[in-house]
C-alpha cells in the first residue's frame, strides 16, 4: 500500500518550495511525490532539480488548465491513494502522512479527510474549517476540506476532475462522490495549513 501526493504548479516556485520541503518533512517515507509544472517560467524546473529522486517526480507539460494537469498526474500515480497538496500548502505536522496512511491501511476506507486551518502570510490561524461529516450526502460533500482528502486511486481514474471548470472541479467531484455509496472517514485532526 501506498500514497502518492500531487502538487501542481505554475508559476509559483516559492510556493511549490514550501509544500516541497513540508512533504520531505513526514515521518512516513513510502510515498511518491508527484510535482506537475504547466510548464512555468519562474525557475520552478531549477529549483526542484536537486529535490528529484526515485521517489520525486517531475513533470513538465502544458495543459489547459490545473485539473487537466491534475489529472495527467494522478494517470501515472502509482500510489494506491492520491492526495493533493496545493503550491503553499503545508502539512500541520510531520506525522499526519503516517497517521492518513495507517487509517486507511487498517480500514481500507475509500476516501478520507480532516480539518484544515488558514493562515495568514506570518503564519497565523485566520479560520478553522471543521466539520465533522457522519453521512456523506449531497450537502455534507460541501463541507469536504478539499486540499485535506485522501482517495483511492481506482475511484479518481473512474471520476476524473472535470476540466471545463476552471475553479471549480473540486466542489463537482466533491458532489459527484456523495451520490456514491463509500466508505469514507471525516478524521478529527489538522490536517493542512493552507
Amino acid at each position: 500500500m501506498k500514497l502518492t501526493i500531487i502538487t501542481v504548479v505554475k508559476n509559483d516556485k516559492k510556493n511549490l518550495l514550501k509544500s516541497l520541503k513540508s512533504v520531505l518533512s513526514q515521518n512516513l517515507k513510502n510515498f511518491e511525490y508527484i510535482i506537475y509544472d504547466g510548464m512555468s517560467k519562474d525557475g520552478t524546473k531549477n529549483a526542484v532539480k536537486n529535490y528529484l529522486n526515485k521517489y520525486i517526480k517531475y513533470i513538465y507539460k502544458k495543459d489547459k488548465n490545473y485539473y487537466e494537469g491534475l489529472n495527467y498526474a494522478i494517470s501515472i500515480a502509482t500510489g494506491d491513494y492520491i492526495g493533493i497538496l496545493n503550491a503553499g500548502d503545508i502539512y500541520c505536522n510531520k506525522s499526519i502522512l503516517k497517521k492518513i496512511f495507517n487509517f486507511i491501511c487498517l480500514n481500507k476506507y475509500q476516501i478520507l479527510f480532516g480539518n484544515l486551518i488558514y493562515i495568514d502570510d506570518k503564519s497565523h490561524p485566520v479560520r478553522f474549517w471543521k466539520y465533522p461529516i457522519k453521512k456523506l450526502t449531497y450537502f455534507s460533500a460541501l463541507k469536504i476540506a478539499t486540499p485535506t482528502l485522501f482517495i483511492k486511486k481506482k475511484l479518481l481514474k473512474n471520476c476524473p476532475y472535470n476540466t471545463s471548470y476552471s475553479i471549480s472541479a473540486d466542489t463537482d467531484f466533491n458532489l459527484r462522490l456523495s451520490k456514491q455509496k463509500l466508505k469514507f472517514l471525516y478524521l478529527n485532526k489538522n490536517i493542512i495549513f493552507m
